[in-house]
Parts: C-alpha cells; structure tokens; sequence
C-alpha cells in the first residue's frame, strides 16, 4: 500500500474574522458608528482582506482607540472612518503611535502643532522611523552645541532624516568635523549619518526591485539618492517568533545582539495584496506595476510573508 499525503498550502494560523461580527463593530458606537447598510457593505469588503493580513477585530479595536482617543492622537471620527482599515492592514502599530505621538507633540519632544503631530506621526511609523532617533534627532540639530538651527528648521529636518534612518550620534559627530557653511555641513553629515545608520546593515529595494545599502544608493543615485533612499521598500528578515522585521526592529527586541539575530536570520519573501485582488511577492509586485510599483507596494495590504508562521506548507 503507497504511502498516503496530504498536503495543505497556505494555511492560516490566525483566526478567521466572522463578517457579522465585524459588521456590528463598525455599526457599534464604540465602533464606528455607522449605520447598519454602511457596516454590512464595510465588512463584506474588508472581513476577506483583514483575514488575508491576519488582522483580528481587536487590533481594529486597539488602532481605533490610539487614533480616536483624546489623550492620544485625537484624530476626528471621518478620518479615523476612511483611514482606519487601510493601516491595520498595512500593520502600523498601536504602540509605535503612541511612542511616535509622544515626541511628535510633547513640549519637550519636537513640539510640533497637534495637526501636523497627528499628520507626521501616521507617515513616520508607516516609514518605520523610530521614535527615539526622532528626538535625538531634534535635540542634535536645535542644540547651541549641535548644529544650532533654528526651531522651524531643526523640526523639519529631524522629520526629513528620520523618516530616512540617520543615526543622532554620527550626524552630530560627523557635522562637527566637516567643513564649509552650516548647509554644507549639514548636507555632509547627514549623508555619513545615513551610512551609519544601524551600522550599514540596512537595506531597501530600489526602483528596479535591486536590493541596496545606503552607501549603493548614495554611489548609483548621487544627488537623487535621498529621494530614492526614501522610496525604496526596507528588506526585513525572520525573527525567531515567526514574523518579519525590519533592521531597526531586530535592533529594538535584541539590543547588543541584535547584528548577530539579523546576520543568521533567514530573509523574508514579502508579500501584499494588488489592486487586481491577487497575491504577489515583491518582485511580482515589480514585474506588475512597473515604475509605479514602489508606491503601490506601499499603499497595498501587507500579507505574511511566505516563510512566516501564520503559513504553513505541510506535507504529512
């Protein structure tokens, strides 16, 4: 008698979400509020897609408190309605808000208006900028014995370089040393700063879908590098609970250890949903959108990654 297989593609991990149950949490006043017809069309459309990206109803739940709430980001109802969906499903996360929102809007963070904190803090975690860098970020450019710009200035530029990944000490460091006018040094800095910046290890995808450090897009793209830096799609790798991160996450979780997690840890194969409602990999994404396939890359659904733990190939 043969030997009998059973194999299961894709399977997830992660609980269904019940279409019913969704619809009466958008339709609830701690929900969103809308009426009955409303919620019943929202959740035919997103119950699929957040299923897709492994998003429960209590992170909706989580996300729509740290944006609604008045002690947090406060953001108005209609907003937090026509946004709410897109950035569960691209995975932004309750607590780097909060984080981000802190030094965004504190007096003693960047103190910026609570319009632009609340602008600024959705872009920067969807960029996966750190809070912390942020503000040290700020503190080097406003200091008399930093680079002593003016407060305008100094909170423009801190959003600009950490939405970029410079790293605080070698941007100070490295301004102190160069020469030329305060622009020039600046300028100077910042592109060691970037360099630096998690020790080099970083990297992000570039237009042609190429995978660079900082330094190769600083040698290929020259002038237009930041602007490319910017745009490129940072490469993550898998953790040891089954999921993918950043660089600058790995930093985070394993501290002093964290090149020695990131250097043995297996890459992830990236993944989100098109527009064309089909699932592809970031080199699919490439091949499909073309030019465009960067900022449709990160405006889509983000899915597991195909080695991640809510997916299983089995074969028994």
């Amino acid at each position: 008698m043969g030997s009998l297989k059973l194999f299961l593609s894709l399977v997830s991990l992660g609980v269904a979400i019940d279409q019913n149950e969704l619809a009466q949490w958008v339709q609830s006043a701690y929900g969103l509020n809308l009426s009955p017809s409303d919620a019943q069309q929202v959740a035919v459309k997103e119950a699929p897609v957040l299923t897709q990206c492994d998003v429960s109803i209590n992170d909706l739940k989580n996300l729509k408190d740290t944006m609604y709430q008045t002690s947090l980001l406060d953001l108005p109802m209609d907003t937090v309605k026509t946004s709410i969906f897109d950035l569960a499903e691209q995975h932004v996360d309750v607590n780097e808000l909060k984080e981000m929102w802190k030094v965004l809007f504190s007096v003693s963070g960047v103190d910026l208006t609570k319009k632009d904190a609340q602008t600024r803090t959705i872009e920067l975690v969807k960029a996966y900028a750190e809070s912390n860098q942020v503000l040290e970020l700020f503190k080097n450019l406003y200091s008399m014995s930093g680079v002593n710009l003016m407060k305008s200035e100094a909170q423009a530029k801190s959003l600009e370089l950490g939405k970029l990944g410079c790293d605080p000490v070698a941007l100070l460091n490295s301004f102190k040393a160069a020469q030329g006018s305060t622009t020039q040094r600046l300028d100077q800095a910042t592109d060691s700063a970037i360099r630096a910046n998690l020790n080099g290890e970083a990297r992000r995808y570039a237009k042609d879908g190429t995978i660079y450090n900082a330094k190769e897009f600083q040698d290929y793209y020259h002038a237009d590098y930041k602007k490319e830096w910017a745009n490129g799609v940072l490469e993550m790798k898998i953790a040891p609970d089954g999921k993918a991160y950043t660089a600058s996450h790995f930093r985070i979780y394993f501290g002093g250890a964290w090149e020695e997690k990131w250097h043995s840890a297996a890459p992830a194969t990236q993944q989100r949903l098109a527009e064309d409602g089909k699932v592809y990999s970031l080199s699919e994404f490439v091949d499909f959108y073309k030019d465009d396939w960067q900022a449709k890359w990160k405006a889509a659904p983000e899915l597991p990654c195909k080695e991640c733990r809510s997916q299983l190939q089995m074969v028994v």
